[in-house]
């Protein structure tokens, strides 16, 4: 599973960055949404060498090792993320002082943050974590800790995939002539929506960090089995909260991409991540995790919240 994942990322990531380029080469009018405002567009092909070395091929690279299970993917996987990295950094810099496009920003952020992980990811495995190396529980610490590292999660989600992403997906639209669209009420609801998913999203990290003594982060998740709060009503309120409040910023902005996007990812943890998840708490929590998720649905919340045994409130 662990593998996979880091395969199918690098992978992911070697096809996008090969793809940037060409579309740079054969649509030159696009070249203008990277470069520094009033700069020579053709500029950014300085970063070519570099960029197809070290993240496109680099990142091919990693897939392949990590698809074979070579010990050296981890140096890989570190190459790549330290070059992901720096070049994130010079976009931020670019956009922040020198009027810079917040569109590559934006493209670089996920990127950046998902080859870390593998990065993290592939090092473990090699540590002989077993293919279970995605998910590793939290260190032993207090409350405080917890929230301080939950809340800098949240920070970077927040700011990656419900600004940066988003607003870049609504400028690729304006760029190629597709209008925003309005309706009467539209802020309104978009703000309510958003307040609404940001609210369960905080009462669900909160629990998690006091009463789970973890984050919502897979490589440092709770020591215990969370059925307080928003969980005694549904098994997954920040899954729910996550996409809602991207279809909020979509709906905000009028852009039909960035509100297909936030479907499209609640689409892919479905399919990707819950599976894996929930075999994991299975096989930490046991018989406590699968009462739990036989009384709470996955996705429907229920009338009347749902109160733990007594005999599993230590897990």
């Amino acid at each position: 599973m662990a593998r996979d994942v880091i395969s199918r990322f690098y992978l992911l990531q070697a096809v996008a960055g090969t793809a940037y380029w060409v579309a740079l080469l054969i649509a030159p009018d696009t070249r203008v949404w990277f470069v520094r405002e009033g700069g020579d567009r053709d500029s950014i092909f300085d970063l070519l060498p570099a960029d197809l070395t070290i993240y496109a091929l680099g990142s091919l690279v990693a897939a392949l090792w990590s698809r074979s299970g070579d010990p050296r993917t981890p140096t890989a996987a570190w190459l790549v993320s330290g070059g992901t990295l720096y070049a994130t950094l010079h976009c931020m810099g670019t956009a922040r002082l020198g009027g810079g496009s917040w569109l590559a920003v934006a493209l670089m952020v996920p990127s950046s943050a998902g080859s870390l992980v593998c990065a993290v990811i592939a090092g473990r495995l090699n540590a002989g974590a077993g293919d279970d190396a995605i998910y590793r529980v939290a260190r032993e610490a207090g409350p405080l800790w917890n929230i301080v590292k939950t809340l800098g999660q949240i920070v970077i989600f927040w700011g990656s995939f419900l600004v940066l992403f988003p607003l870049a997906l609504s400028t690729i639209e304006r760029a190629a002539g597709l209008p925003a669209f309005e309706f009467p009420a539209q802020r309104v609801l978009a703000s309510g929506l958003f307040l609404l998913g940001g609210a369960i999203a905080l009462w669900s990290a909160w629990v998690m960090a006091t009463v789970g003594q973890g984050t919502p982060l897979p490589l440092d998740q709770t020591r215990r089995l969370v059925v307080r709060g928003p969980y005694r009503y549904v098994r997954n309120p920040m899954a729910i909260a996550g996409p809602l409040q991207g279809i909020a910023v979509g709906l905000a902005l009028g852009s039909p991409s960035a509100m297909l996007y936030a479907a499209l990812g609640w689409i892919a943890w479905e399919c990707a991540a819950r599976p894996s998840e929930e075999h994991d708490l299975e096989a930490r929590f046991g018989a406590a995790y699968l009462r739990y998720k036989s009384n709470v649905d996955c996705w429907r919340p229920r009338w009347r919240p749902w109160s733990e045994p007594e005999d599993d409130r230590d897990c």
